[in-house]
């Protein structure tokens, strides 16, 4: 019964930051240029506007969508290039393909070769584990024999 109570209060705190997060979206001091920016470069679809639309509906000022776009731009311009590509491809994350056609080149690009390095060095470790047990295999081996 304690748990069940406890449960129920914790989830009840989780829906509060949730619901409090989203009326942080809605207040007047929104900076909707900062919020477009930081939507493209975390790989987010230019889509999640209207999410945040929904959730404000008549509270959001007139032009949220035009600095949203424009923050949006920005941060895209520095997200779809050859070096964020090579950065995502090396550390192994999932690409999103919100880079325009007109951008998506050099991205792509820097993600495969960074991709690529990123699994020769995981091949390179694996062999290196393997050639390792293999030495200890030996090692044990011949002290059994002894």
């Amino acid at each position: 019964m304690k748990t069940k109570i406890t449960t129920i209060i914790l989830l009840g705190l989780l829906t509060g930051c949730v619901s409090t997060d989203e009326q942080a979206i809605c207040n007047a001091n929104t900076d909707w240029k900062t919020l477009g920016y930081e939507t493209s470069q975390s790989g987010k679809s230019v889509r999640k506007f209207d999410k945040y639309q929904t959730q404000c509906g008549s509270n959001m000022p007139g032009d949220a969508k035009e600095l949203f776009i424009a923050g949006y731009t920005n941060g895209l311009k520095e997200y779809c290039m050859y070096e964020n590509g090579y950065k995502l491809g090396q550390e192994g994350l999932q690409t999103n393909e919100i880079c325009p056609f007109e951008m998506r080149s050099a991205f792509e690009k820097g993600y495969k070769i960074g991709s690529k390095e990123r699994k020769e060095k995981q091949l390179n470790a694996e062999r290196q584990q393997r050639e390792l047990d293999r030495a200890n295999q030996r090692k044990l081996t011949e002290a059994m024999e002894r």
